[in-house]
């Protein structure tokens, strides 16, 4: 099957080959767009956009299949996290678009196709404690590893899995026991584990491992435990978000501590941090300062802010519990920085154009991290412009720079990782302001006409953009602009948070000029733009209460989008209340 219709569509980054598909990880969010090309100039009066899935095996079984309809009305398909099962698949993006005016119309149809394989999760096997731990000889422990999930089905469901625990002597693999040296109480099975100290050797380091295993995937985690004469106080460490061993230095690390047994009472609590030094390959201990964390070194948790630590680093996090007589006990949490993506580049298509005239994109090349996929976002000043895991951003339009800076403007490029590390390239690019919008050579009343052709109209550049399924370009239009109709932007319903803060970029400048503007229909107005924000604060609430996602930059822009909308609708209510008071006071004086 080859792609074909009347105009051009290209799906980006998808191979054409169903014998080396393109991969695509089942626990990862990821998403396709399609570029739509070559349409005839003329007005787009409506659009049909539809993102289907084929099977292996209805590709096989039928001559015409149809697939599943995943997806419609816009370029963009996200593919959420666990959403489609694994296996080989044909994607297929079909568009439908009338063309013409009201006298004389025609419908322009096309499409593209690809394959992709979706691979199945790996299994995470997760032990709750820490990464080194000291326990006394008398009382008995228990080890938590019902935190392991199998990552195809999410936290907390079990079915299928199969949990094993065993220990050896650390530097002594040969050494595995599979009742721990006879400490073991309880089924091995299980997703917890009891161990009685008091037959192991005091002072000597063992490792306990805990396999999780489900059809022909396995995985297993371990902690390193030494056993003590006595009794101690009995730490343990967990990692309460943003965790793994590979962490985002860009996010807060957050640390809780328990500490479960009779010593612990009125035990006095030191955190202590260790680097790796990469020359020695020894832990040496670093002072923790007090702007790096917003808690203690005496505190029973630990949170140290976002960037205090140097990333593509190892570090140990060590809590201390010392009883007011006795053995102190002792957990050790090991964890590495992520570094940045390098050894890239990014280029404008063109470095001068002209304001609402020129198409610009921008594209980057050879970026590398050891955490993929990558993901690119372009941005104009704070708005974005394009984002996802293409490395070339839409065509867009730009508006003019200021004559005070040579008319350059500057673009970021937010180029992150997939713990959520980020690095930002900047590029400038000059726009001059067009001719046809120059009021010096043109009437004032028709440079008015030529920028209303843009945004205003079914037949309005806007208009044709948003009909098109393209959100993004839509976007950058409308900003560009700086006026627009709040209702073509609020009447989308965002997939993702990504989309989300691109169509609020443009409400939130849109109802911010309202208030020079009359207010009739600033009350309809305000409810589209509370039914967005509802949308976008569950997509929101869903991100927060997600423990696989990694607090980032983009839910603080998203909640910060959503109190400025807010902040717009109130101040819209509060300016339609005003004229309505005058209305009235204005009827009463008449009727004095």
């Amino acid at each position: 099957m080859q792609p074909t219709g009347d105009f051009s569509i290209t799906i980006r980054n998808i191979s054409k080959d169903k014998y080396l598909p393109t991969t695509v990880k089942r626990s990862k969010k990821s998403i396709q767009q399609a570029i739509i090309k070559d349409l005839p100039d003329k007005p787009v009066l409506e659009s049909v956009m539809e993102w289907r899935l084929i099977s292996e095996e209805e590709l096989a079984a039928s001559e015409s299949p149809v697939g599943t309809l995943l997806s419609q009305g816009t370029t963009q398909w996200t593919i959420n996290r666990r959403s489609v099962p694994s296996g080989n698949y044909q994607v297929k993006f079909t568009a439908s678009i009338k063309v013409g005016d009201s006298v004389s119309s025609g419908t322009l149809k096309a499409f593209d196709y690809g394959f992709i394989r979706v691979i199945p999760a790996p299994l995470r096997a997760i032990i709750d404690g820490g990464s080194s731990v000291l326990w006394g000889s008398k009382d008995t422990v228990t080890v938590d590893g019902s935190l392991s999930y199998d990552v195809d089905v999410g936290p907390g469901n079990y079915s299928g899995l199969t949990f094993t625990w065993s220990c050896y002597h650390v530097g002594d693999n040969k050494s595995s026991s599979d009742n721990c040296f006879g400490s073991f109480t309880g089924d091995v099975t299980l997703t917890s584990i009891g161990i009685i100290p008091r037959g192991l050797e005091i002072r000597k380091l063992y490792v306990l491992r805990l396999t999780v295993s489900k059809d022909e995937r396995s995985n297993f985690a371990e902690i390193v435990f030494e056993i003590a004469a006595g009794e101690i106080p009995q730490v343990s460490l967990r990692c309460f978000v943003d965790c793994g061993k590979i962490v985002s230095a860009s996010n807060k690390f957050r640390v809780t501590s328990e500490c479960v047994n009779y010593p612990c009472i009125g035990s006095e609590y030191i955190w202590q941090l260790m680097k790796l030094n990469d020359d020695s390959k020894q832990l040496e201990l670093i002072a923790i300062l007090p702007n790096m964390t917003s808690t203690a070194i005496n505190a029973t948790s630990m949170i140290i802010k976002r960037n205090s630590l140097q990333s593509s680093s190892k570090y140990a996090l060590n809590l201390t519990v010392i009883p007011p007589s006795g053995t102190a006990g002792f957990a050790v949490l090991e964890f590495e920085t992520a570094g940045q993506p390098h050894s890239g580049y990014c280029v404008p298509s063109a470095v001068v154009g002209f304001s609402l005239e020129t198409k610009f994109s921008f594209e980057c090349f050879e970026w590398q991290d050891k955490s993929t996929p990558l993901s690119y976002e372009f941005r104009l000043g704070e708005e974005p412009m394009s984002y996802g895991t293409s490395a070339k951003s839409v065509l867009t339009v730009l508006p003019s720079g200021s004559p005070e800076n040579n008319y350059q403007l500057s673009i970021k490029v937010i180029i992150k990782n997939a713990v959520g590390v980020a690095v930002t390239e900047k590029l400038s690019v000059k726009v001059m302001p067009s001719s046809q919008l120059d009021p010096c050579r043109s009437s004032v009343e028709e440079v008015s006409n030529k920028l209303k052709s843009f945004v205003i109209g079914d037949d309005s550049d806007l208009d044709g953009l948003l009909k098109k399924g393209e959100i993004g370009q839509a976007t950058q239009l409308a900003i560009t602009i700086s006026s627009t109709l709040v209702e073509k932007f609020t009447s989308i319903k965002p997939e993702d948070l990504q989309m989300s803060r691109t169509v609020m970029s443009v409400v939130k400048l849109a109802g911010g000029n309202q208030e020079a503007q009359s207010c009739n229909d600033c009350g309809n107005s305000a409810d589209e733009t509370m039914k967005l924000t509802d949308v976008t604060t569950e997509l929101l609430k869903s991100s927060l209460n997600d423990i696989e996602e990694p607090f980032s930059d983009e839910l603080e822009e998203s909640a910060a989008s959503i109190t400025a909308c807010l902040k717009n609708v109130l101040k819209s209510a509060s300016g339609s209340g005003k004229e309505s008071g005058d209305s009235r006071k204005n009827t009463g004086s008449e009727k004095v």
